[in-house]
């Protein structure tokens, strides 16, 4: 899978209360809308396994300011504590079609008591990893 720094808004960016991504994009003065064209997907990963909180949040979202402040939400998804594992793939998804604000990034909302451990790593890419073993097809 091939990862833009440019398109990146966090790299084992550790989160110990609610944030915004290390790195919020900016997509221009009309931004228009990114999820239209060729695919381009969201990615987030846990890269270090979480500790005390009872869920985690992430959010796709966009606003006029770069502290997303009155942001509008693209893409949401709630991961419980058990999911939180290193390596785990947290939200794999096309970028819906949207009108997006001038700036981008990511908000994880910790729900609970505020970790004390827990990392994650947030992307846009044309080409996520999507492949997958399947049993063989016996008896054909």
């Amino acid at each position: 899978m091939y990862v833009d720094k440019d398109n990146e808004f966090s790299d084992d960016q550790a989160i110990t209360a609610t944030a915004i991504s290390d790195q919020v994009i900016d997509l221009g003065a009309v931004p228009g809308d990114i999820g239209s064209g060729e695919p381009l997907y969201l990615v987030v990963l846990c890269t270090e396994t979480f500790t005390d909180l009872t869920s985690l949040t992430v959010s796709l979202e966009s606003a006029a300011a770069a502290a997303l402040t009155s942001a509008t939400v693209h893409a949401s998804r709630e991961v419980a504590a058990a999911d939180l594992t290193a390596g785990a793939v947290l939200m794999s998804q096309s970028v819906p079609s949207a009108d997006y604000g001038r700036r981008l990034g990511m908000r994880y909302t910790v729900d609970g008591t505020a970790p004390t451990a827990g990392k994650v790593a947030a992307f846009l890419t044309h080409d996520r990893q999507a492949w997958r073993a399947y049993p063989a097809n016996v008896g054909r």
